[in-house]
């Protein structure tokens, strides 16, 4: 059956990466445990927000999608990038505690568009999987993957969410990036 359920979203991708605090190597056998941690931190920022319409979780990588109808989707995906800078300092405040040899650190991605969900039901006991039409999601994927590298800022939107934005909050992202022919603008981390 096909969803006709056309609406406007806030692609957003977190790729967390781990740094080596000691010299020697030594595998992060914890690694699934930090994301962990990460992505229960970022779900209660999201607890009492109802424009969040999912997220997902892809190894070290998170996909949210924010209701792009609600106006105040944007001012909060712009306000996203401290948050994450929030919870990476308790991340690694509790890594530390726990005496990991490793740290957590973020990249992000932000893009704005017309979208609809496709939804699998398999069963009635597994909630349905969830795919967005559109570049969106896939976009914002190639950027962490590029910006993880450390080939540009640590935060980027797309010039499809800067046009949504006022002029007043344009002024503040003037920096311009192409990165894998997407036109992108620097943002604050």
């Amino acid at each position: 059956m096909k969803n006709t359920d056309t609406r406007e979203v806030i692609m957003i991708s977190i790729r967390l990466s781990t740094k080596n605090l000691q010299t020697d190597y030594y595998p992060f056998i914890l690694e699934p445990e930090a994301r962990h941690l990460f992505l229960k931190e970022l779900a209660s920022h999201f607890a009492a927000r109802t424009d969040l319409l999912d997220i997902q979780q892809h190894l070290d990588e998170i996909l949210l999608t924010l209701d792009g109808h609600q106006t105040e989707s944007y001012t909060f995906a712009l306000t996203l990038p401290r948050l994450i800078s929030i919870t990476l300092d308790t991340c690694n405040a509790c890594g530390k505690n726990q005496q990991w040899f490793r740290s957590l650190s973020a990249c992000i991605a932000m893009d704005a568009g017309l979208s609809r969900p496709i939804r699998l039901f398999i069963s009635d006991t597994i909630p349905p999987i969830i795919q967005w039409t559109g570049l969106h999601a896939d976009r914002v994927s190639t950027l962490t993957q590029e910006m993880a590298a450390g080939n540009s800022p640590s935060c980027l939107i797309t010039h499809a969410l800067y046009k949504r934005l006022s002029p007043s909050i344009q002024s503040k992202y003037a920096t311009l990036y192409y990165i894998r022919h997407i036109c992108c603008y620097c943002a604050e981390l």
